[in-house]
């Protein structure tokens, strides 16, 4: 039995045993990378020393074993005996690695050829990047180009569209002065003129153009004037019986495209004046006294 002095290092040994068996532990268990058993000799007699056969049990605690040997007193038989076995084990590894030597070597060689097929898939996925990076700029350049254009053409449609009306309107309003202006005007010219010119500022919006503006007051004028014209004329031709007149004020109005409305007002004007009529002539007073004048 081995007797330890009281003024041993314990913390500093129990670091180096944990070191020493964190090294050993993973070749003790009998297995390496190749899958086959490598149980020699050495680890053998590990099995049956009574210091490192505790190594080959699988509930092996590094920490719980350094405790026991310090509290026992045994560190320094024991650290003799795992220098013992990390010499055999030292040499067992490198008859290993010499038995092993071809097979190492291939496996290197496999690395090798490993990091030679990487770095040509690393050129060519940088060659795909830039190819992608490429192919990009050369489709978004003419696609931002095409969606200026585009942008561009409906601006000029919208132009033409707005220019196309404010000369057709002009040229109605120019044709309407020059029919109203006249000795004899033509109301049903002027009324399909005016609807015309009404039409055209209803498709679109068109305030804020001076040009326009300017005529919008006179033209405001001009339909009520031609709406009253109408009116007087429809009455005075249904007062006469006159068929021409009448057929002229609906066409005035037809050309407004008021001719529904008009024609509803005048048959309700005219059957309110014969209610009132058959009203007065079929009241039993009035009828009585005219019996009673007639007789008497």
């Amino acid at each position: 039995m081995v007797v330890v002095k009281t003024d041993f290092p314990k913390e500093q040994e129990l670091g180096d045993e944990r070191e020493s068996i964190g090294d050993i532990k993973g070749f003790l268990d009998g297995r390496c990378i190749y899958g086959q058993d490598t149980r020699s000799k050495v680890l053998r007699q590990f099995e049956q020393h009574p210091v490192l056969g505790v190594f080959l049990d699988d509930s092996f605690d590094a920490t719980s074993y350094a405790r026991s040997v310090l509290t026992q007193s045994t560190a320094a038989a024991s650290n003799r005996a795992l220098e013992d076995g990390l010499g055999a084990l030292d040499t067992e590894l490198r008859a290993e690695v010499v038995t092993r030597h071809d097979q190492l070597l291939m496996q290197v060689s496999g690395l090798r050829e490993t990091e030679t097929s990487l770095a040509a898939v690393s050129t060519g996925v940088a060659n795909l990047q830039a190819a992608v990076v490429r192919v990009r700029a050369e489709i978004a350049e003419p696609y931002r180009q095409i969606q200026t254009r585009t942008r561009q053409l409906a601006a000029l449609n919208e132009t033409v569209d707005l220019l196309r009306r404010v000369l057709r309107m002009l040229k109605l309003i120019a044709k309407l002065r020059e029919q109203l202006a006249s000795s004899n005007p033509d109301l049903s010219k002027a009324a399909k003129m005016l609807h015309d010119i009404e039409q055209l500022k209803a498709d679109g919006d068109l305030n804020g153009i001076d040009v326009l503006d300017e005529e919008v007051s006179w033209l405001a004028s001009v339909g009520k004037e031609l709406r009253v014209k109408a009116e007087i004329m429809l009455k005075q031709g249904m007062q006469s019986l006159s068929q021409a007149e009448v057929g002229t004020v609906l066409q005035v109005y037809y050309n407004l495209d008021e001719l529904h409305g008009a024609v509803r007002d005048v048959q309700a004007r005219y059957i309110q004046v014969l209610s009132s009529q058959l009203t007065l002539a079929l009241d039993p007073a009035k009828i009585s006294a005219v019996s009673a004048a007639a007789a008497g």
